[in-house]
């Protein structure tokens, strides 16, 4: 048995996906603004993450 793993179209990326995959235009506008929101939030709470973790660690407590 033979895996197909020949590839037969790639995406550019400045195109929208939603609209190769079949959706009607204002639904595949709709979708990618929303997905495209959704990466930006995901990447500012990451950031926010990140600068909280690098913070220098205090102690509540006095030795």
């Amino acid at each position: 048995m033979t895996i197909d793993t020949e590839i037969r179209h790639v995406t550019k990326p400045d195109a929208n996906l939603f609209l190769e995959l079949g959706f009607d235009y204002d639904d595949a506008v709709r979708l990618q603004a929303e997905s495209q929101q959704h990466i930006n939030d995901t990447s500012a709470l990451k950031e926010q993450l990140m600068n909280e973790l690098s913070k220098p660690k205090t102690s509540v407590f006095m030795i």
